[in-house]
């Protein structure tokens, strides 16, 4: 499984350096926005939809981004992440349009974040991942997060997931 996992990871980042695309931070303040973010995770999040940020209230504790290929005016995924404290974020919410899956693009939009959370002076990177989310749980591990915890039936009943950090150095 791991030499699997290794021939995975080489061939996103081939794709991924080819790809055209930005990542860019939402307004969250304004309604129309916010009813983008909900309708877009809705449709292509695993998530019950419960969950989702009320887009009646603005997201203050949210910074959401849309991963965006400028030549095609193409939305390709959401992500998002939050402040627990000085030191760590949780990114939550990240998902990749259905049409565009299985292309790097994942990779591309979890690196680019990573990227909004370094220069935002956090020191660690948080993260929970169903357990039936495999493809996301290796895209992690690969870019060098580890398993921190397993909680059965965590956020929802019959739900399993996984806890992953990451130090940022």
């Amino acid at each position: 499984m791991d030499r699997r996992r290794q021939q995975t990871s080489r061939s996103h980042k081939a794709t991924s350096q080819k790809i055209d695309v930005k990542l860019i931070p939402l307004d969250a303040s304004q309604a129309a926005n916010r009813v983008s973010i909900i309708e877009f995770l809705k449709e292509h999040h695993t998530t019950d939809p419960k969950h989702f940020p009320d887009p009646e209230q603005p997201f203050n504790k949210y910074n959401f981004y849309f991963l965006f290929k400028p030549s095609t005016a193409t939305m390709l995924g959401v992500s998002c992440y939050s402040r627990l404290s000085d030191h760590l974020a949780i990114t939550r919410f990240s998902c990749i349009h259905k049409d565009h899956r299985g292309q790097g693009y994942g990779r591309l939009q979890s690196d680019c974040l990573e990227q909004e959370i370094r220069k935002a002076g956090f020191g660690k990177i948080f993260c929970e991942i169903y357990s039936d989310n495999l493809a996301n749980l290796n895209l992690k591990l690969s870019q060098g997060f580890q398993i921190e915890g397993f909680h059965k039936s965590h956020f929802d009943k019959g739900r399993d997931e996984y806890s992953l950090g990451k130090i940022l150095t």
